[in-house]
């Protein structure tokens, strides 16, 4: 059908110019008729410039697809980074929200010793003055541990006894013991060892030199490796008593936490811990300071 449409056209035309020269007059108007014919070389171009255009359109779709699917991709990374974000703010959230918590319970610890000691405050000057009455009423006893306890069951032996120990243990590191010393045993017979001995002196003056006298004669005349016979400190009140064990227990703690390198060092009667090597330098320094002092008498 191709072949036989162009053989058609081909025909008109003849025929159209075969009568357009016979009829003269009409000639104009058959011309103009057979311009309006489409012809193959106008359908091919027709078609050339619509695939041309068709082609043109379909690549500016392709970059648009491609832009589109560009900022879909930026979007799906910035929403994913939005929610990592949002996930790291919860978890803040979440430990500031326990700070919070935890400032608030101290707050509210810190108000309540705080309302307590106003409500104590009445009570600070008579226990100052019941502590300062019972330190002064202890500074004239001394406490000593390790003096052999009697068994017998008659009081006035037992007495007897701690008075004989007593007086044995301390004479030759403190001639001036004096003889009217009373002394009791505090708390009740265990399976422990011998109970400590309180004993009382008339002055405050023959208990701090006791101490002071008893355990410098005892370090002078003991090495490290030699076991004391016994022990003598002063007599102590209870707000002492648990200062001293609140130290010593903390020297405990410290050392199960591997801190070593800790001793107890005295200072105005009260314990400090210290580091050892601090200790050490002290007692050298001291050590250097006598040695000074002697050289220049």
């Amino acid at each position: 059908m191709s072949q036989s449409s162009p053989t058609r056209i081909s025909t008109r035309s003849t025929t159209a110019g075969n009568i357009a020269s016979v009829m003269p007059g009409k000639s104009t108007k058959s011309t103009s008729s057979s311009s309006g014919l489409l012809t193959l070389d106008v359908f091919n171009n027709t078609m050339a410039e619509h695939q041309r255009t068709q082609k043109e359109t379909l690549v500016q779709c392709k970059r648009l697809s491609e832009s589109h699917n560009a900022q879909f991709s930026e979007l799906n990374e910035n929403l994913g980074r939005l929610s990592s974000q949002v996930v790291e703010l919860k978890s803040e959230n979440d430990k500031l929200q326990k700070i919070i918590s935890s400032l608030r319970n101290r707050v509210q610890d810190l108000e309540s010793a705080n309302n307590s000691r106003r409500i104590s405050s009445a009570d600070t000057f008579p226990s100052i003055f019941h502590e300062f009455t019972e330190r002064e009423r202890c500074s004239r006893n001394v406490i000593i541990r390790g003096a052999q306890e009697s068994s017998s069951s008659v009081l006035e032996d037992r007495v007897s006894n701690d008075v004989l120990k007593i007086t044995e243990a301390i004479k030759p590191y403190f001639p001036e013991l004096p003889s009217d010393f009373k002394a009791i045993r505090l708390g009740k017979p265990s399976d422990r060892g011998p109970r400590p001995l309180k004993v009382f002196f008339q002055s405050k003056e023959i208990a701090q030199k006791l101490v002071s006298d008893y355990n410098t004669n005892i370090r002078s005349s003991h090495t490290d490796n030699m076991r004391h016979p016994i022990s003598v400190t002063r007599d102590r009140t209870p707000c002492e008593r648990e200062h001293f064990g609140r130290v010593y227990t903390d020297l405990e703690n410290r050392k199960k936490n591997c801190e070593s390198d800790l001793v107890i060092k005295y200072r105005d009667g009260l314990p400090y811990i210290v580091p050892a090597s601090r200790s050490s330098q002290d007692r050298r320094h001291q050590t250097s300071n006598s040695a000074f002092t002697q050289s220049k008498n």
